[in-house]
Order: C-alpha cells, then structure tokens, then sequence
C-alpha cells in the first residue's frame, strides 16, 4: 500500500536555521575529538529505518553517500571550530513519524535526524533525494524540526535550497543539524497523488513449511530509503527473498497504471 500522506497543521512561521536552531551541547570523549553517538535514541513516534556514523577530520576535505538512503554529505576542509581536529556525525533515516508540516504540501523525501556535537565554521552541503514529479523551488522546499522529547515533531520552511532539473536530490548548505526532509507544495495541483513518484516492487517470498514461493508486491514512494527498508524486513522475516524488477507507478483519473520496460 501507498503511505499515508503527513497530517498537517497551519504554516509556522519561516525561519533561518542559523538564527534559531540552538548549539548542540559538546561531548567530549577524548581531546579535541567529539561524539555526537552518544543518547542518539529513537525519537518517540517514528519509524526508523537504518542510522550511521561519519567521522568528520579539519584538515581534510570528504565527501559521504550513504547508498540506499538518499543521503549525501560535502564536507569542506576546515569546516570544524578551532581547537576540534575530529568529530563523529550520527545519521538516522526516519520512514515515517508524528511530523506537522506546513499547510498545503506532502512529504517528498525520508526525515533525517543529524546529530553533530559541534557547530561548523564552515557550511556543510546535505543532498537529499526526493520523489517528487516537479524539480524547481516554487514547488520544492526543505523543512527542518527541532529535537524534542515528545512528539509530535513540528516542521518549518528552511529558506534557500537549490533543486537542479532532472536531479532527484535538493541541495541546502547548514552550519548545524537538526531533523529535516523536503516537502512538495500542493498549491495549484488537482491531486497529492500526481505530485509524488511512485514505485512498485515485486518479491518472491520462500517459505520452509510448508515449501512454497509467495509473491509480495509492494507500491511505495520512489526513494532508496523506503525502497531498502521494505527489502530488509522482508529479508529478516523470510528464509530467502528474490527482488524482481522496479517498475514506475502513475495515479491518472483515479486509474494506477504500471510503467513496465
């Protein structure tokens, strides 16, 4: 099934993310070396699907992808505050969660939960992907919530961005972290559905007893994220799973149709 569309509330006011998010507090596990690992736990009201690590180093500039969940990071040289020559950078990919958007608009990407022990001197460029059937910012922003210890989680518009044609990610330089994602605007559009791209997937199930191969099919957004948590959930139900091809889904006049090579 397709998931369920956010709940969403009337619009927060915008905000800078450089004025108003607060400084992560500093935890030190060595010096000059921070971990931001430490009490990264599940926010309350979500649904995980993977987290990792990336070691950020001053002299050194890096690029990370975490393939399979439509993320990318571009850290300049330099980018940590004097006095730190490292950093651990926790990542965790949220599929779904008690999030409040702005009015008039869905979720187009996974919510992403960043957490860096530190503020950067220099910008750090995030790319995420996105599912959205539009690619220019009159229809594309990003949203970012602050880390509170009950949901729900309330979003606000994040000035700035750049969403290039024919590229599924959004790119937003921050200074520091917080929860965020990218919302698809709905003004003038007849329908939430042909906003967003959609994917369908086919997977031969093996079952032991008794000895037989079922089918799943499974329709979801068309993000990596999504795409890689359905895979392992059904690996780790299942003794042997087999992925068949990915074909595209149009919503058209109430009618699904599967674009099949």
């Amino acid at each position: 099934t397709v998931p369920a569309s956010p709940q969403i509330e009337s619009e927060p006011h915008k905000f800078d993310v450089r004025q108003t998010v607060p400084a992560s507090p500093q935890i030190e596990s060595e010096p000059h070396k921070f971990d931001a690992s430490a009490e990264f736990s599940i926010p309350p009201g979500t649904d995980p699907a993977g987290e990792t690590q990336l070691i950020i180093e001053t002299n050194k500039k890096s690029y990370f992808q975490w393939k399979g969940y439509g993320l990318k990071l571009h850290i300049p040289e330099n980018a940590l505050p004097p006095g730190v020559h490292q950093c651990n950078v926790a990542i965790r990919a949220l599929l779904f969660g008690q999030f409040r958007l702005p009015p008039n608009c869905i979720l187009a990407s996974s919510v992403y939960q960043i957490k860096a022990p530190v503020n950067f001197d220099r910008p750090v460029t995030l790319e995420i992907q996105h599912c959205s059937s539009f690619d220019s910012t009159a229809h594309l922003s990003f949203v970012v919530a602050y880390a509170t210890s009950e949901p729900p989680y309330h979003f606000q518009k994040l000035e700035g961005g750049d969403f290039p044609s024919s590229y599924s990610y959004g790119s937003i330089s921050l200074d520091h972290f917080c929860f965020i994602g990218i919302i698809q605007w709905l003004r003038g559009l007849f329908s939430s559905r042909t906003a967003l791209q959609y994917c369908a997937q086919l997977y031969r199930i093996f079952q032991q007893n008794p000895v037989v191969w079922g089918l799943h099919f499974v329709i979801t957004k068309d993000l990596d994220c999504q795409i890689t948590a359905i895979r392992k959930k059904l690996e780790e139900e299942h003794s042997e799973v087999q992925v068949d091809d990915q074909f595209l889904v149009e919503f058209q006049d109430n009618v699904i149709t599967l674009s099949i090579p």
